[in-house]
Formats: structure tokens, sequence, C-alpha cells
């Protein structure tokens, strides 16, 4: 076969969350705001900017253009983001006044609506307060079954933005695991995508000298330039869905099962 290591994002790429992260993110905003102006389509052009991978500061930064910025186009405020390298650290640049207390709600009612009645203590360790429903977690579905790379997973890492307990609830939906040496969760933020430190230990890990990375998002993309930068290892990318603001990739694929069921077949 053509690589010898696979790792992978998991929102997007593993697991479709089209209606469980982004449905709660959604309904968190809506709260906190009164406000139904942040939706799908803003949660998608937000993401293409770097540093927005966590979903968490994706309904942070929502709350806070309709809190603060609500005259401003939500173009504009893209752009803004933008221009001042993207992330948390843009954000808080362009709104000083930005309170730890209002992120902390917000992410909040984010983790309230995810996780909801049926697992919020569970991922969380708190009972939901505001946002009482069973938990928007309940929509995910997965985009390949148990058995399908089941001959891969000796080779194959993780890298996510989930937390660990998000990251043992996604286990459950896949249905398959890891040792916990080739998992990177969301831990720090200082050394979340796209910082390549994670991918390096992965990768090392795994004694791999041709590795390939399956991502969604500028943050995976930028993840896997940075890794190449760093070590000059030579990793190709694979872009799975749309494009979503990524600038160029390896190859392009709808969902995970195409690669391995059209490509890395070929290489057998």
């Amino acid at each position: 076969m053509k690589h010898d290591a696979y790792i992978f994002d998991v929102d997007g790429v593993l697991i479709d969350t089209s209606t469980s992260f982004s449905e709660a993110v959604v309904l968190a905003v809506e709260i906190a705001t009164g406000s139904s102006q942040f939706q799908y389509e803003q949660i998608k052009e937000l993401k293409e900017i770097l540093g927005f991978n966590n979903d968490w500061n994706v309904a942070i930064a929502g709350a806070a253009w309709i809190s603060f910025m609500e005259s401003t186009p939500y173009a504009d405020f893209l752009d803004s983001l933008n221009q001042k390298g993207g992330g948390m650290d843009s954000l808080i640049k362009i709104i000083p006044s930005l309170s730890d207390s209002f992120q902390h709600n917000i992410t909040q009612l984010g983790m309230e609506a995810y996780g909801g009645t049926s697992a919020c203590k569970q991922l969380y360790g708190f009972e939901p307060e505001t946002i009482l429903i069973e938990g928007t977690w309940k929509n995910e579905s997965v985009f390949i079954q148990a058995n399908d790379l089941q001959s891969f997973l000796p080779k194959s890492g993780i890298i996510t933005g989930r937390n660990e307990t998000e990251m043992k609830l996604a286990f459950q939906i896949l249905k398959w695991n890891l040792p916990t040496s080739r998992v990177a969760v969301s831990d720090n933020s200082q050394f979340d995508k796209p910082n390549p430190s994670k991918l390096k230990k992965i990768i090392n890990e795994l004694k791999s000298k041709a590795p390939i990375y399956f991502g969604d998002s500028r943050d995976d993309y930028d993840l896997v330039k940075n890794f190449k930068n760093e070590t000059g290892i030579q990793i190709e990318f694979c872009c799975v869905g749309s494009q979503n603001g990524i600038q160029e990739f390896d190859y392009q694929v709808n969902n995970v099962m195409d690669y391995f069921k059209n490509m890395e077949s070929n290489h057998g």
C-alpha cells in the first residue's frame, strides 16, 4: 500500500456531526442572544477561518458578533477575524471587552445542548440548567461501519478537537477504539490544531515514513502544512467533503470510505 499510517480527524470525517455539534452551537447562541441570525451557513463560513475548529469557540464568536457587533455585516466581521490572524486571539482583539464570563456562559450552553439531559453530566461533569433537551449528540451517525477500517486500525491515529470524554463517546458511536498513545484530544488549546506537536508524536508512535491525514477544515490543512514545514517529512492530505477554505490537497473525497475503496486499494 502507498501509506503506512492513517491519521483521522473525527467530526465531519469519521462521524457526521452536521446536526449535533452545529445544532448545539445554533441553540447556544440563540438562547444566549435571543437572536436566530447565527445559523448553519454562518458556522460553515466561520470554520473556513484559521483557528475556529473548536465548536465552542465558534459559538462564542457567533454570540459575540450578535451581542457586540450586530450592526456590522457578518462578511465584514469575518474579514476582521481573518485580518487579525484568526482564532480566539483575533476575536479578543476585535472585541476587547469580551469577558471570561461571557465565554464561559456560551460554552456551558453549548455543552448543555450537545450533552443534554442524557449525557451532559457524563461528558462535562454537570447537569444542564437552561437547555433541557435529550442532547444533540443523539443525532450523530457514522460515515464508516465498525468493520470497514478494521485492517487499518493497527496503523491508525486520531487528532480531534473533542475532549477526552467526548472522544470516548465517539468511540462508542464508531464501535472501535485505539490506544491512548495514538489518540490526541483537546486538553490544552495551546497544542490544538494547527499546532503539529500531537501529529509528530502519533506519527513517531506509528514509526511512519509515508503517512496520510484525513481532515475537513482549514485547521486540518494548516496542521499538515505546519508538520511538513517543521519536520521535512512528507505527509499527504485528504480533504473529506467540501473544501471549507482548504487551499490545496493531495486527494478530495466525498467521504473517507471513498478513499479506501478507490485509492488505497489501487496500491494494495
